[in-house]
């Protein structure tokens, strides 16, 4: 990843041209890929030369690490600083918020299937940005086991806060595909079910056959 470059242009003027080309550059590497997505379709949505980007932002690079801080201030907005089990149930709120913000999750989801790549400049960030979710996650059930309303084992944790993640990043990436999905509604349920199992009040399946058999079809 490039070094953050110095800001360019510290009027107004400047400062304002600047959101706006790292807005459109977020709006291009969403829609087409880091890779696919060129200068040249960036300037051309501002309406400026390849040129004045580079006056910005020194090179492709240092524009992506740019639009990586502009996602991460933005989907700070709907993130809930709850602590335990609250913190957990408040999720749908940033389903709620991505509803009328998808160019954010659009971006996070092309991203971070690009950087897959070990050698995609966005690695190090989307890595770190997991890396920091699950501790977050895992920090809140272990919060909410302390407390008395979780019921899970100690080396349990991890792997449901990554099963969580799963669940939203899933969630999110169906919807991109099929907008017509209620995505709130569809995240709750299924949250809804992880919550019951964690807390006690829906008791966990130990196998296939169980399954089966709950659902009549056995």
């Amino acid at each position: 990843m490039a070094e953050k470059p110095a800001t360019k242009g510290t009027y107004p003027k400047g400062v304002a041209r600047r959101k706006q080309i790292v807005r459109a550059a977020a709006r291009i590497f969403a829609q087409y890929g880091y890779h696919a997505g060129s200068l040249r379709n960036i300037a051309d949505d501002v309406g400026v030369t390849s040129a004045a980007l580079i006056r910005h932002f020194q090179d492709k690079e240092g524009l992506l690490t740019a639009v990586l801080e502009y996602w991460d201030e933005e989907s700070q907005v709907a993130s809930s600083t709850a602590p335990g089990l609250d913190h957990i149930r408040q999720l749908p709120a940033m389903m709620e918020y991505h509803l009328t913000h998808r160019g954010l999750i659009e971006l996070f989801l092309t991203l971070a299937t690009e950087a897959s790549n070990p050698e995609h400049p966005a690695r190090d960030f989307i890595v770190k940005r997991y890396d920091s979710t699950v501790a977050s996650l895992s920090s809140r059930i272990r919060e909410a086991i302390d407390a008395g309303e979780v019921f899970l084992p100690a080396e349990q944790v991890e792997s449901e806060a990554r099963g969580l993640m799963a669940l939203m990043d899933g969630i999110e990436l169906q919807w991109l595909l099929q907008p017509e999905l209620d995505l709130v509604a569809l995240f709750s349920s299924h949250l809804d079910h992880t919550l019951a199992r964690w807390t006690g009040e829906v008791q966990p399946l130990s196998n296939s056959t169980e399954a089966f058999v709950v659902q009549g079809i056995a």
